[in-house]
């Protein structure tokens, strides 16, 4: 009686899969055999990566409470996310018959157009959150001590001020009327209707 032979050689391996997810969300999934879970996952770590990052400088950042607490959290929830992908990702790898079929997309260049897809995706919603929501800045003088302290790291909100003006004692952070290239970090000192002065090297806001 013969023998039935298994061809083996295209199981997938566990730890590669495992690797794919920890490079690109949903990428082990693809390399599994799942690529509708796989698309689903990468369309949710291209929200995620940004999060995380954003998350990294928030905990080094001089922040209001409430931003810094809500963005520690979604990075943390994200961060959670991403190693249940890499575990399930390594489980389904494991789980796969010894004699996989290799799917049309199971090829090197379709896993290398995927990992650049995701990874443009998430610097498009990276670039976004810069420009519309949150941008982190460090300090390279000491022209804001005490208040902030040279190399301090702090977020700046974009939408801080969509719905109502500066306030006298604020700290904003805009482009600088030298150079369109250079950031500047300073106190709103009046607003609109003050007058002020230097006085003995004193400031005399309204008389």
């Amino acid at each position: 009686m013969d023998e039935l032979t298994i061809d083996t050689k295209h199981r997938r391996k566990p730890l590669v899969a495992a690797f794919l997810s920890f490079i690109a969300f949903g990428l082990g999934y693809v390399y599994c055999g799942k690529i509708v879970k796989g698309f689903v996952i990468a369309f949710i770590g291209a929200i995620i990566l940004p999060v995380i990052s954003y998350g990294i400088v928030a905990g080094f950042s001089q922040v209001n409470i409430e931003m810094l607490n809500a963005i520690l959290v979604l990075s943390l929830i994200s961060l959670l996310i991403w190693i249940a992908v890499i575990i399930d990702s390594f489980f389904i790898a494991r789980k796969s018959k010894p004699d996989y079929e290799l799917k049309e997309y199971n090829r090197w260049y379709v896993y290398v157009i995927f990992y650049f897809l995701i990874i443009r995706c998430a610097s498009n919603i990276a670039l976004d959150m810069k420009s519309n929501l949150i941008e982190a800045f460090r300090v390279p003088t000491l022209s804001m001590y005490p208040a902030i302290e040279y190399q301090d790291r702090f977020l700046a909100s974009k939408k801080a001020y969509k719905k109502e003006d500066p306030k006298r004692g604020d700290i904003i952070v805009f482009a600088s009327p030298e150079s369109r290239n250079e950031v500047w970090c300073k106190r709103v000192v009046a607003v609109a209707g003050d007058t002020f002065e230097m006085k003995d090297n004193q400031l005399i806001i309204n008389g």
